[in-house]
């Protein structure tokens, strides 16, 4: 089942740009730019780069605890 959601951006680099959020069973599918917000449809680089920086496997999912020295990289 497709859902519509209209959202503002988290990044707050010029205020927030309106979005419209398409989600398929859970999974955000596209974002676009709300021609109805402040913005008038306009979605920086950030922005429409969420769906990548959300379902990108390198994404960490949980803080990470340092069991090594500081810059020995051993979480």
């Amino acid at each position: 089942m497709r859902k519509l959601e209209k959202v503002f951006c988290g990044r707050m680099d010029h205020g927030g740009c309106g979005l419209i959020v398409y989600v398929e069973d859970g999974e955000i599918t596209k974002i676009e730019g709300d021609p109805e917000s402040h913005t008038q449809g306009y979605v920086c680089a950030k922005g429409r780069a969420h769906i990548e920086r959300i379902y990108h496997p390198d994404r960490l999912k949980h803080p990470l605890k340092r069991i090594g020295g500081r810059g020995e990289n051993k979480w």
